[in-house]
């Protein structure tokens, strides 16, 4: 999927680069809590994705009684899955890369994104 078509967030490759510049002139403190909050508002943001995705599931129930709305219920269920796992994966790499940064929240915040996805 290409940045243009994936949902908006955070952890675009823009996004990021504007944050990671943002920082530039901050204490190592400040830069640490600046990347827990960007990343806490990323899987709030998950969440929200997931909550999203059960709430249409449940809406379309009743769709699902005609055979000729299926292919269009697959289609949308799938693209809602994929657009999740995406953003789990943006958080992932970012947990990654910000590891060190992060001063021992790295299991916290994995924690937390794992669940946000069982949500």
């Amino acid at each position: 999927m290409t940045e243009e078509m994936a949902p908006p967030s955070g952890l675009a490759s823009a996004n990021m680069q504007m944050f990671a510049a943002s920082l530039s002139g901050l204490s190592a403190d400040d830069v640490r809590k600046a990347k827990l909050l960007f990343l806490r508002n990323e899987i709030a943001q998950l969440r929200a994705i997931v909550a999203n995705n059960s709430a249409w599931r449940i809406g379309t129930l009743a769709m699902f009684i005609m055979p000729l709305c299926w292919p269009m219920l697959y289609a949308q269920r799938k693209t809602m899955k994929v657009n999740a796992q995406l953003q789990a994966d943006r958080i992932r790499n970012a947990l990654s890369v910000w590891a060190y940064d992060l001063d021992g929240h790295n299991a916290s915040l994995r924690q937390e994104l794992d669940d946000a996805l069982e949500s």
